[in-house]
This record gives structure tokens, sequence and C-alpha cells, in this order.
């Protein structure tokens, strides 16, 4: 395996995704199960007393980081930009 490319993805599941073809499924997987997320803790946050509201409100700020953080680094190996990799 090389260390740049789909191929040299190192979570196994997205790994299958890339050999068998199925990246369109694990987007729409990745962003449905992103957005459920984020209602429910962004529901927390809204109708919650505060320290349930503060902690969902950390929790829906770490998971947004995450996911943009995730998402950069799969597109960069995707798209093979060397800087990134």
């Amino acid at each position: 395996m090389d260390a740049m490319g789909p191929s040299g993805e190192l979570n196994p599941a997205l790994r299958h995704f890339y050999r068998e073809g199925l990246m369109h499924v694990w987007l729409v997987v990745n962003v449905l199960a992103s957005l459920f997320g984020s209602v429910i803790l962004g529901s927390l946050v809204t109708s919650s007393n505060f320290r349930t509201r503060e902690a969902a409100s950390t929790g829906l700020s770490f998971i947004l980081g995450l996911r943009f953080t995730t998402t950069n680094l799969a597109l960069a190996q995707y798209y093979l930009v060397p800087w990134l990799g």
C-alpha cells in the first residue's frame, strides 16, 4: 500500500468502501449521522438546564471540529494533496 490516496487510508471501513466503489454510500451515511447527531445535541442545548446545556454545547463543538478535520484529511488523501498527506 502506498502512503497517499485511497489505498493509503488507515480506517478499515473507509478502505473497504473505496475498494468496493461504495464511497457514495459512505458519504450519505456520514452526512446523515452528523446531521442527526447535531440535531440531537442542538436540541439539548436549547432545552436543558445550564449544566447539560454547557456539556451539549461542548460536545456539539467537538463533533463539528472533528468532522471538519476528518473530512479535510479524507479529501486530501482522495485527491492526493501532498502537503496534507
